[in-house]
């Protein structure tokens, strides 16, 4: 969820009179700006993920009540009341929710707070304006709209499997939306395109019905549309085998200690990880049985003097690494067996501390 927070950058870093926060359906908040928090005078660490709404909003809360309710049914509200700090302070304010929908359900809202205006005794009983949504709020709606419409896109996908895809025009134009806007706003939420979503959902369902139901890869490839089965099976070949990476890249990012270096040198494909220096850390048996290592001290020496010169991709690599560190070395290579002339086609992925620090790089073999 983290990722649709992204496009209020602006907004967060510009609006010294502007609040944003983001409310999930059971009213917990998930994300504020800077200027939320310092009025409301508590650190993030206090609020994200802990602090409900009511709680927040105190006597005030009944005030708002109606206009939550009405917002996580679906409907954008804007309006003027009061919020009261415990300072004692109180302001009047224009507060505009929007829904935040997915696959056709409110997961939570945006609340967009402006116009602050603090209450004296010279101005207590000043009557307030009538609500209208200003062009700064009109902004954030738009971006917010905007943003549902991915995701309007991603639940349309998902009913879509058991049919062909849908041209990315065609997905463009059902939710009126530019073919380039659609493209590089999916990648932004998803990190992949529309149509590898797409195949990887198709994946998802098949592996679950082959389960449930034990029916063929045919007869599964048939019903997702496949016209060649050969090519399902490859589809799904490679997603499973996706999937197992994914899954001990995870798993092995949250805390890398012995008890992962035990999974990595079991894993049963070939992996070796890699610190921030290209020298190997941990490899599993499959890679040193692979590579003809089984009798060769890896730990602690480069991944770049146990490789031929003839290893294009290998100095592909070597190359990348010059030039910019490991951040640049991420994609699908071809590597040569040090023994023979047998060459692996393999996957190199950087690893990450549970702190969040780039630590290094981890090659697969696919």
């Amino acid at each position: 969820m983290a990722s649709r927070f992204n496009m209020f950058s602006s907004v967060l870093e510009t609006d010294k009179v502007n609040l944003l926060s983001y409310w999930d359906k059971n009213l917990i908040c998930r994300f504020a700006n800077k200027e939320f928090f310092k009025l409301i005078d508590k650190p993030s660490e206090e609020l994200i993920g802990k602090t409900d709404l009511k709680t927040l909003l105190g006597i005030a809360y009944d005030l708002h009540y109606p206009y939550i309710k009405s917002v996580l049914n679906g409907h954008s509200q804007n309006y003027e009341s009061e919020i009261y700090l415990q300072s004692g302070e109180r302001y009047s304010i224009i507060a505009t929710y929007y829904p935040d929908i997915e696959d056709g359900q409110v997961v939570g809202f945006f609340a967009h707070i402006t116009n602050f205006k603090q209450f004296t005794a010279q101005n207590q009983d000043t009557e307030l304006r009538i609500p209208y949504l200003n062009g700064e709020s009109k902004s954030v709606q738009n971006m917010i709209i905007q943003n549902n419409k991915i995701y309007e896109v991603a639940g349309y996908l998902k009913s879509q499997i058991l049919s062909n895809f849908p041209s990315i025009e065609q997905l463009a134009d059902l939710h009126f939306i530019s073919v380039s806007k659609l493209m590089r706003d999916f990648k932004h939420a998803f990190h992949t395109s529309p149509y590898l979503y797409y195949r990887k959902l198709q994946m998802e369902f098949a592996e679950q019905y082959i389960e449930k139901t034990g029916c063929s890869k045919k007869q599964i490839s048939m019903m997702l549309g496949f016209s060649n089965p050969a090519n399902f099976t490859s589809c799904f070949k490679r997603y499973i085998n996706d999937r197992t990476v994914e899954k001990f890249n995870s798993d092995f990012a949250k805390d890398i200690n012995e008890k992962n270096k035990i999974l990595i040198t079991q894993f049963p494909l070939a992996v070796a990880m890699l610190d921030k220096h290209m020298n190997y850390l941990v490899v599993s048996k499959q890679w040193a049985f692979d590579f003809r290592f089984t009798n060769v001290e890896l730990i602690g020496q480069s991944i770049f003097n146990f490789f031929p010169g003839t290893a294009d991709d290998m100095e592909k690599v070597r190359t990348k690494y010059l030039n910019g560190g490991i951040t640049l070395c991420g994609g699908e290579y071809y590597i040569h067996g040090v023994a023979d002339n047998r060459v692996l086609k393999c996957i190199i992925r950087q690893w990450y501390t549970e702190a969040g620090d780039l630590g290094g790089l981890i090659v697969y073999s696919i």
